[in-house]
């Protein structure tokens, strides 16, 4: 495990020189970080066999804080901090593998709420993107999608499904 600069860790890739790599990610707001934690992480980064991954640990609050949680669609701004797991790999055959490594990596984490970042979410269900919202935020960002994408073109990343009318 070795610390490093921010710009390190995502620098420019020209994609006609380097591999194309991909990430499995898991994301989750925590209340604290205590020891138990931490040895979780320093064991799982450290186990034999681990493939590369990284933990970032963002501490929110602050003047973003201030902003209230229905005002913008990143809600979650009273959350104290974020853990981003990050597990990048260019062996698309090893995909399955690492997600599995990666989920079992998350598990050993403490239980958190549905709340999640939407940036660093992974592969998860139509539940998880719900909770990367707070529910105003979630149900504005519907109403914006039936009145601006009613088709629901743009649904390739984390969909949020058009807000549906009803006529009475």
């Amino acid at each position: 495990m070795t610390w490093q600069p921010y710009p390190d860790l995502f620098s420019p890739v020209d994609r006609d020189a380097e591999p194309v790599w991909s990430i499995s990610s898991r994301a989750l707001f925590l209340d604290a970080l205590d020891d138990a934690m931490i040895e979780v992480i320093e064991r799982r980064l450290t186990e034999p066999g681990a493939p590369e991954a990284m933990v970032q640990l963002r501490v929110l609050g602050g003047a973003m804080a201030r902003v209230p949680g229905d005002e913008t669609a990143f809600g979650w701004r009273d959350q104290p901090v974020l853990l981003w797991l990050i597990t990048p790999y260019e062996e698309m055959g090893r995909a399955a593998a690492i997600e599995a490594w990666t989920a079992a990596f998350r598990a050993d984490l403490p239980p958190a709420g549905a709340a999640t970042y939407v940036n660093f979410m992974g592969a998860e269900d139509t539940d998880a993107v719900r909770g990367a919202y707070p529910a105003p935020a979630y149900a504005r960002l519907r109403e914006l999608k039936r009145r601006y994408d009613p088709d629901n073109v743009f649904r390739a990343n984390h969909n949020i499904p058009p807000a549906v009318t009803t006529s009475g």
